[in-house]
């Protein structure tokens, strides 16, 4: 307000906001708020030159913060944004994008007749040849984002010398120029000057199913001297961390038959690529002006080519599966679906361990389609109770014993207690707990007492505590759980 940046509209003219805030707090490019063109090289850096070293990547991150905390980022007009009701509306910091970012910030810090990149910007000209390649989807959260990298810069030494080549910050992002060929864009060049490709995985996996990202990691594939690496906001896939759960379980069904781009050239162009035949078969035009062929149309010539290049487009996905899960332990999730693997005549003690949790909803979700012609509910709408009657007693009737004996070769205490309601949506009942997994770090073998998993449901007693309060499982449970949430 005292900088009288704010507008009748609502919104800020962040050239005078800037000029305002630079004195005061750390800024990206520093004390100074930037003059164009004064503050723009001579001569635009290589595009492949153009990564962000650690101290840079953690000054976005500081001021994007400070933007959100101070709700002076907003989401800006687009359909995209009118659809969902939120333009103008304050950005939450645990859920600004780089879309957010590159609309929101580095088109509003860089007017569009002083075009460059936010690199250029921020090292004032200054090469910076990019240590990784960092492979993104732009829709993870920015929060998850950094944290991937602070992960990853940690395993690093030498810290001042670390740079990240990531396509948010490298590309002029009003002036965006992909070239005529894929080993013409910036991506190529940039990978192919990086020690390694840097594969950043949020919750749901979404890098696997961008179709650049793709491209990224069959150009790592082929290129033996570039190494690939997944991380995620946990760690590197197969560190103790990040050995099982949605992000092991979206490699192990890695497909790059969904994949999809933005530019329904791009996606052409780059199966064309993978397939191995001429990259603009289909495509008419050049440059800026390229479009898909009218003759072949969107969908039905990208499905023929997945099709008739089958084996090679499944080889790519058997390659890319074997890079990624390279580093996980040889363990096999066993579970019996016909008779208890052991007794656990304690129910405190069967407390379920987060990779068999994850095994089972895994087992659950490829059931789905049965369970909602049981039930006549979508997926989306099956309650824990659902489960509990349509999947759980059927597989342990034989048995007349709880799930987790199902899967348990000896007692499992349990570290944490879960108490929530059985009319609980199923699928967001599993997030919350890969939430809480996540925040308090759990491995994989922590135990977990949840009673819909850990009760038998065919012991009346058990289910509704015939044998008084006190002794029952619920009670004791709390005496013997470090965490109740």
């Amino acid at each position: 307000e005292a900088s009288g940046a704010r507008q009748v509209d609502g919104t800020y003219c962040w050239q005078r906001l800037l000029a305002y805030v630079a004195p005061m707090q750390p800024t990206p490019w520093g004390r100074r708020p930037p003059s164009f063109p004064a503050c723009l090289p001579e001569r635009p850096v290589q595009i492949e030159d153009r990564a962000l070293t650690l101290e840079q990547l953690r000054g976005v991150c500081d001021f994007v913060k400070r933007l959100c905390k101070t709700e002076m980022l907003t989401y800006g007009a687009s359909p995209h944004n009118d659809r969902l009701r939120r333009t103008g509306k304050s950005i939450k910091w645990t859920q600004v994008t780089q879309h957010e970012i590159c609309s929101e910030l580095i088109k509003k810090v860089i007017p569009r007749k002083h075009a460059c990149s936010w690199m250029e910007l921020v090292s004032q000209g200054r090469p910076q040849p990019g240590t990784f390649f960092c492979s993104h989807s732009w829709g993870e959260s920015f929060r998850d984002f950094m944290a991937t990298i602070e992960r990853h810069a940690r395993q690093q030494s030498h810290l001042r010398s670390l740079t990240y080549w990531i396509c948010v910050y490298a590309n002029n992002q009003w002036q965006l120029e992909l070239g005529e060929h894929l080993a013409d864009s910036p991506f190529f060049a940039a990978l192919g000057k990086a020690r390694a490709l840097l594969v950043m995985l949020d919750k749901h996996a979404e890098v696997l199913k961008r179709i650049w990202c793709v491209f990224e990691m069959s150009t790592a594939v082929l290129n033996k001297k570039l190494s690939m690496q997944f991380w995620s906001p946990l760690g590197q896939v197969g560190t103790p961390l990040v050995t099982s759960g949605p992000i092991v379980q979206a490699l192990e069904g890695m497909s790059v038959s969904v994949a999809q781009a933005t530019n329904p050239v791009d996606k052409r162009q780059i199966l064309n690529h993978l397939a191995g035949k001429p990259e603009m078969t289909g495509i008419v035009g050049e440059g800026s002006s390229k479009s898909l062929d009218p003759s072949l149309p969107e969908g039905d010539y990208e499905q023929r080519l997945l099709r008739e290049h089958k084996p090679h487009f499944a080889q790519l996905d058997d390659s890319i599966k074997k890079a990624s899960l390279a580093m996980l332990p040889c363990c096999v999730h066993e579970f019996s679906e016909t008779q208890p693997r052991c007794r656990l005549e304690d129910p405190v003690m069967r407390g379920i361990t987060l990779e068999q949790f994850r095994t089972f909803v895994m087992k659950c979700r490829q059931q789905s389609s049965l369970v909602e012609q049981t039930i006549c509910k979508p997926w989306s709408g099956v309650f824990v109770d659902d489960v509990v009657d349509q999947v759980i007693k059927p597989w342990t009737a034989a048995g007349r014993c709880s799930l987790v004996e199902m899967f348990a070769n000896g007692p499992q205490k349990p570290g944490t207690y879960f108490c929530f309601g059985f009319g609980t949506p199923f699928e967001e009942f599993v997030h919350a707990v890969e939430w809480h997994a996540e925040s308090r770090l759990l491995a994989p073998d922590s135990a977990l007492w949840i009673d819909a998993f850990s009760l038998n449901h065919h012991d009346d007693d058990e289910i509704y505590a015939n044998t008084g309060v006190e002794e029952s499982a619920y009670v004791r449970v709390i005496k013997v759980a470090s965490a109740f949430v």
